[in-house]
Order: structure tokens, then sequence, then C-alpha cells
């Protein structure tokens, strides 16, 4: 499979999907595709269609990235790869002989008609949260959310959780709070995304 723009552990599986249908329409139905245009469709995806917000990074400093997954299948995949970062993350600060791990924090809001349990199951016990809602009437109000995520992780581990009611704000208080060091994720909802990326543009 031609190496693909878009990241995200979860994309090698989509990239196989579309990968094998190319291969279909060029075997089997008589499409005319050539290697190198394979090749830099998967290359330039993002910047031919203009999709974004898959695993994308907006800030090296600290390393902040987003992500549109928004229920159970998508965020398994988005906590496994912050897992995966998380344990490999290093920094131009770090040195061999005083190496600590990174902080997570997260950004995350949700629309009301999704599985919130689910999702909010998912997400890791060992992170600083910043829920928040988007601007649409679909939103899942932030203390919802943060209620919702204490009775099932636990309500002892409040002190690093709280929440905003715009999604500015809760990524300012996020990008206040991370060291240079740390990791920002942004997600839970493409409305989310969205307005962060409004912000990054």
């Amino acid at each position: 499979v031609p190496t693909c723009q878009l990241k995200g552990g979860y994309q090698d599986k989509n990239q196989q999907t579309a990968f094998v249908a190319l291969q279909v329409l060029r075997n089997f139905c008589g499409v005319e595709l050539s290697n190198d245009a394979i090749a830099n469709g998967f290359a330039e995806v993002c910047t031919l269609t203009g999709l974004r917000g898959r695993w994308e990074e907006l800030s090296c400093s600290p390393l902040t990235i987003c992500d549109t997954g928004h229920n159970g299948h998508g965020i398994r995949y988005v906590a496994e790869q912050l897992s995966n970062l998380l344990a490999n993350h290093s920094t131009p600060s770090d040195t061999t002989l005083n190496h600590s791990t990174p902080s997570l924090h997260i950004v995350f809001g949700m629309v009301n008609d999704k599985d919130i349990d689910t999702v909010l199951g998912l997400l890791p016990d060992n992170a600083i949260y910043y829920f928040t809602q988007p601007a649409t009437s679909r939103a899942l109000p932030a203390e919802e959310l943060l209620r919702g995520w204490q009775v099932i992780h636990g309500s002892h581990l409040s002190p690093h959780i709280r929440s905003f009611s715009t999604v500015r704000e809760a990524l300012a208080a996020a990008q206040k709070s991370a060291t240079v060091d740390d990791i920002i994720f942004i997600g839970g909802s493409n409305y989310v995304v969205g307005e962060v990326l409004q912000l990054y543009t």
C-alpha cells in the first residue's frame, strides 16, 4: 500500500480497503488508474480533498493532535494511539537520566445522540480533562459529560477534570496548563474538532 497522508494507527485498515477497491476498479471494472496516480492519491489525499481532523498534528510544542473519532469503534483506536504516544513520546527537554512521562491533556466534547457511556468508558484515567460542548443544538452539555465521566471512572479524580462552556475556553485552558513536553488531544466530535481547526487557520 502506498504511503498515505492520513495519519493514525487505524488508518492502516482504511488504506488497505481503499487500495483493494482501487485494484478492483482497475482490474475488473476497466477504470484506467496508473500506479503513479494511485500513489499520488494516497500521498496527497488531505491536500486534494480538504479532509482534515483525522489524527492531525496541529502543533509540536506542546504536541497537539485532534481526531474526529466520535463513537466506540473510533475512540477505541484513539485511546490505543494515545497510550502508545505517551509511552514513546520524547521531547527536546528530555534527558537520559531525568526522563518523566509527559502529561496528557484532553479537550473533549460530544453531541447527545452518541453512545456516551461507551465512549467515556474507553477514555484513559491518567489524563487531565477539559470537557466542553460545541456550538450546536445537538451538543451534550459539558457538565453532563463531566458527571458521566465521574460515574464511570470515579469522582476521586475530580481535581483533574473541569468543564467549559465553549471549545475555545477549553482549549485555552489546556494550552495554559500544558508544558512544552506534554500532549494535548482534542476530540469527541466533528463539531469540536471543526471549531479547533478554525482557531488554527
